[in-house]
């Protein structure tokens, strides 16, 4: 079994067309973004460079910048955006 680290952040760090672009690569089925009915799940270790994949994808640069920090802060594998979680200090917050 292998662990993954991961981390829980509030839903409100990704603007509406981020949603929306994600909610498209799910309906495609990508392995590594899947929809919790509430929220999203990405596998960031899916890909060798994810960040770069979120840009391929359109994701803003807010998203991408979170993403690549609590990457290399904390070595994270996965990241679940939730709307209930707490937002982080110093990350850009949306409303929508």
């Amino acid at each position: 079994m292998e662990k993954i680290n991961g981390m829980t952040c509030s839903m409100r760090h990704i603007t509406a067309s981020d949603g929306e672009i994600l909610s498209q690569y799910v309906c495609e089925k990508f392995p590594w973004v899947f929809d919790t009915g509430y929220g999203y799940i990405l596998m960031l270790r899916e890909y060798q460079y994810p960040v770069l994949k979120l840009k391929e994808m359109g994701i803003s640069k807010s998203v991408r910048k979170l993403v690549f920090c609590m990457r290399k802060q904390h070595e994270i594998g996965m990241i679940c955006f939730d709307p209930d979680a707490d937002t982080l200090d110093g990350y850009d917050v949306f409303d929508w």
